[in-house]
């Protein structure tokens, strides 16, 4: 949980840095620095997901510290 938050995880934009992937772009939807504020906040293929899971369509950065750790772990 606490590397989901501090965006150390494996998100493609972490995993380009440490030069696990060829690309930083998302498989899911080809935007650049994929991290997890990106896919809490910004990514358009997870709106139904996020909604489903949190509560949320669309989030700004620091809405997750209002999110039961619990279901951040479930939309995960």
């Amino acid at each position: 949980m606490v590397g989901l938050l501090r965006e150390h995880c494996y998100f493609t934009r972490y995993l380009y840095k440490l030069g696990l992937v060829k690309s930083n772009e998302s498989d899911r939807c080809q935007q650049a620095s994929v991290m997890a504020s990106h896919v809490f906040c910004d990514c358009e293929t997870m709106v139904a997901l996020r909604y489903r899971h949190l509560g949320w369509q669309i989030m700004k950065p620091g809405d997750q510290e209002k999110i039961s750790v619990n279901w951040i772990l479930h939309f995960v």
